[in-house]
Parts: structure tokens; C-alpha cells; sequence
């Protein structure tokens, strides 16, 4: 099956409204539908989402600054490591306590 092309300069729209997971409490659990994936043109991946308890619509999942941030490893694990395997599917985060994060908390993902 092939994917339509996609222009990666205009993968963001002014009204997109980011999915602030920070505000989460420690072991809190939301679903959350992946819909579309996609990668800026400076490398930075972002996802349009949906969620029935979480107000936003696009999950940032890599800067080209900072790299991986909202739990990307641990969504990357849910599918083998297999990027594509994520748009289309919905996954269950968490916020967990981490120890080895500096901010002392980190998100767990697990594919419904």
C-alpha cells in the first residue's frame, strides 16, 4: 500500500491545539488515537491526535533540538520499533515516577 505524499511544510495548521501531557497526575491513564505522523522539514515528528479526556490535538513526539519527548521510546517499544505501525492505532499513556528522569516522572505507553 503506498502513502500518499505528504508536504511536511504544511503539516502543522495555525489551529492546532498541542496535547499538554505535563499537567497529567503521576499514574494517570488516558487513550489516546494516533491519527496521522508526520516529520517537519527540520526533522521534528508530530502526530494529530484524538483523545476522549484530553483536550489538544497534536502530540509532539520528537525535536530536532531536544529529541524524543512524550514517552517516544516507550510508544517506539508498543510497536517493535516500527514508526509506521503507530498512525491509525490507539495506545493507553501513562505518567509514571522515574527515578532517572531529571523531572522525576516519565510516560509509559501501551498499545490497546
Amino acid at each position: 500500500m503506498s502513502k500518499e505524499k505528504i508536504d511536511w511544510n504544511n503539516a502543522l495548521k495555525p489551529d492546532d491545539v498541542n496535547m499538554n501531557l505535563r499537567e497529567l497526575e503521576i499514574e494517570e491513564s488516558h487513550t489516546i488515537t494516533f491519527l496521522k505522523v508526520t516529520q517537519t522539514a527540520s526533522g521534528a515528528i508530530v502526530a494529530s491526535v484524538d483523545s476522549e479526556t484530553l483536550e489538544g490535538d497534536t502530540l509532539w513526539l520528537r525535536s530536532p533540538k531536544y529529541g524524543g519527548q512524550n514517552g517516544l521510546g516507550s510508544l517506539l517499544a508498543q510497536v517493535e520499533f516500527n514508526g509506521d505501525e503507530i498512525e491509525g492505532n490507539d495506545f493507553v499513556i501513562t505518567k509514571v515516577v522515574s527515578e532517572e528522569s531529571p523531572v522525576g516522572y516519565a510516560y509509559k505507553w501501551a498499545k490497546v
